[in-house]
């Protein structure tokens, strides 16, 4: 067009507008091959342009024109397709790619994150992709890609650098020669204003997964070693002691009480720990201080960064009832998505089957609070409903709920 306007806002060229689609044709292959968006290093920018699964769709063809330094395919994208059967002509009779960590070694430097680690699987890897994805902006267009390549041993060392000050979200994937790939590591962290990143999100967050792995596994031997070794070696973290510890517990959970049992001098009264008079979610089985298991990922309660050990898991929809039989005066609790999940849900609270709360419809990771009267009130529901959109990913919790008699309601 020769009028300013439309995408550009100016007038272009023939030659622009045809290989800026080109651009986008090649860079939807690129997803269709498995490539997620990859943006090139600041340091790559002046002397190789831009990524092509980053913004590089902008820029293709631009060094034929005389505009700039045009796009490259990063070794980020590179390393995949390197072993996608559709290049190598052949796909291998292989285990399907699955990883574990074996060690894990986190140190920081300025601008700098470097890892030390050895997988363990069925079938080597041939390399490893990092993505480190920047959370100021909103999409993943700006995750910068780092690569290496194991030793026979599995043994591997990865430096990623160029870090500036914000929230990241760090993703480790490791590939096969058939081609499949499996996720190592995927956590958040922050770095500072002095450029360096706090370590302790990706140690925790390997410490957690072997922790789980054991509980997972009914390991509870294993289980106990993890946690004498962590006293040992990071006497300080509290948090991620008190973490593992709460998996050990839940090894062997104390048998619910049934809430007429309770001594009618207690004061409030956990429902976590109380029996059932019906109970069940939209996905899994109802639980209790702890959310489904899910192979990388803790079955702990986490809402907003924080971890809960009481709670209800309750995927939408769900509904827990309880007998109170007039012996409470008020329910209080804590509600919100699990983090990780990014479902939406309404929590809904019933007492002889009529509404005394309803929440405004919950997609973030904020946790929210419930008071409700319920003197006199002899079933007491709980309920989880998918907001009207499905139910995917609706990973409700309601996190500390409990039961107060009149004289501790009074008293607070």
């Amino acid at each position: 067009s020769r009028e300013p306007g439309g995408y550009y806002g100016r007038p272009c060229s023939l030659g622009q507008f045809n290989t800026h689609y080109i651009g986008g044709v090649a860079h939807e292959l690129g997803h269709a091959f498995g490539l997620p968006h990859d943006c090139e290093r600041d340091s790559e920018r002046p002397t190789r342009g831009r990524s092509l699964m980053g913004s590089g769709n902008h820029t293709y063809g631009q060094e034929r024109r005389g505009e700039g330094k045009g796009t490259f395919l990063s070794a980020a994208s590179a390393l995949p397709l390197s072993v996608h059967p559709l290049f190598t002509g052949k796909r291998a009779a292989e285990l399907p790619a699955k990883f574990s960590l074996a060690d894990l070694e986190v140190s920081q430097g300025r601008e700098q994150l470097s890892i030390k680690g050895r997988l363990e699987g069925p079938t080597p890897a041939i390399g490893i992709v990092a993505h480190n994805d920047p959370q100021s902006k909103s999409g993943d267009y700006d995750a910068v890609g780092w690569t290496t390549v194991p030793q026979g041993d599995g043994r591997f060392e990865l430096a990623i650098g160029e870090l500036k000050s914000d929230e990241y979200r760090l993703r480790l994937k490791a590939y096969v020669a058939s081609g499949d790939s499996g996720t190592i590591v995927s956590t958040d962290y922050r770095v500072d204003s002095s450029l360096r990143p706090d370590v302790r999100p990706l140690r925790d967050t390997y410490w957690l997964t072997r922790a789980s792995d054991a509980f997972r596994s009914r390991n509870g031997n294993q289980l106990d070693a993890i946690a004498a070794e962590l006293k040992v070696r990071f006497p300080d973290d509290s948090a991620l002691q008190r973490n593992v510890e709460h998996l050990r517990s839940l090894m062997s959970p104390a048998a619910p009480k049934a809430l007429d049992a309770i001594d009618s001098t207690a004061a409030e009264v956990s429902l976590a720990d109380v029996q059932f008079a019906s109970a069940s979610v939209g996905w899994g089985s109802p639980l209790r201080n702890q959310v489904l298991p899910e192979a990388g990922m803790p079955c702990l309660i986490r809402v907003g960064g924080d971890f809960f050990d009481s709670g209800l898991y309750a995927h939408a929809p769900a509904r827990y009832r309880f007998r109170v039989n007039g012996q409470w005066s008020v329910f209080a609790s804590q509600f919100g998505l699990q983090d990780g999940k990014n479902g939406s849900v309404v929590f809904v609270v019933k007492g002889d089957g009529n509404e005394l709360f309803r929440s405004p419809k919950v997609s973030d990771h904020q946790l929210r609070k419930v008071e409700v009267n319920i003197a006199g009130i002899q079933n007491l529901e709980l309920l989880v409903e998918d907001a009207g959109d499905g139910n995917s990913s609706d990973w409700a919790v309601w996190v500390d709920p409990t039961l107060r008699r009149a004289a501790a309601a009074n008293s607070r």
